[in-house]
């Protein structure tokens, strides 16, 4: 079963919703009202067309409902294909968050640890970028909107591999797998965006360990009976 970041060589553009209002957020049950130390939620002035504020570092409002519009329409080609299922937009919009704070993140602790994110990163990067210019169902903006969550995605998670295995050599550790890397990165992230400024637009209820992507996700049940604009697929 194929996510919504899922890309296909080719392929019809399926007869799908556009989506270029902002999507309304569905929060899944459970999901913790605050951040913790650190992380803390904006008041209701926070800045108007702002999605979030990592440590000085902007992310717009219009940059998250571009990239999950285009995002949706991707998933929309794989429902109407058999090899997805309808997904919830609102929660779109927060991975976009997610990934994009965590970018922010890893690109200031791969400086502060002299992390080297090496070839593999780059050919992972242009492969991303061939699978994405290939897509014929999306218009050029989406595919820009669409390359641009896959590649801070890919970004994220070859940081964190660097960045953690930095962290354990300076430690002084000399056999280290993938799985401690990964580990030491994901804790590094931790302990940077609880020791840096970290605000979120009240609409996007996101813990720590959310945005590190450690928590344990609760998909809500009833994406079917959701309005269209809400709905992917």
């Amino acid at each position: 079963m194929s996510s919504p970041l899922s890309v296909p060589a080719s392929g019809p553009r399926p007869a799908s919703r556009r989506l270029r209002r902002p999507l309304a957020l569905v929060a899944a049950a459970g999901v913790a009202a605050a951040l913790t130390t650190g992380c803390s939620v904006a008041g209701t002035d926070f800045h108007p067309g702002t999605a979030a504020v990592v440590d000085g570092s902007r992310v717009t409002l219009n940059e998250v409902d571009e990239v999950a519009s285009a995002t949706c329409v991707n998933n929309a080609y794989f429902v109407e294909n058999g090899q997805s299922v309808p997904v919830n937009g609102g929660l779109l919009r927060e991975d976009y968050v997610k990934i994009a704070v965590r970018e922010i993140a890893y690109e200031a602790l791969v400086d502060e640890t002299d992390a080297v994110l090496g070839s593999d990163y780059t050919a992972a990067v242009a492969d991303a970028e061939k699978q994405v210019g290939r897509v014929d169902y999306l218009d050029e903006d989406e595919r820009a909107s669409l390359l641009e969550i896959v590649t801070k995605a890919t970004y994220a998670q070859y940081a964190s591999l660097a960045v953690g295995q930095a962290v354990l050599a300076a430690e002084g550790e000399t056999s280290v797998t993938d799985e401690d890397a990964q580990a030491a990165g994901q804790e590094a992230l931790t302990d940077w965006l609880t020791s840096h400024d970290v605000d979120l637009n009240p609409i996007f209820d996101l813990t720590t360990d959310e945005l590190v992507g450690t928590a344990t996700v609760d998909v809500p049940d009833g994406v079917d009976a959701l309005p269209d604009n809400q709905r992917c697929g």
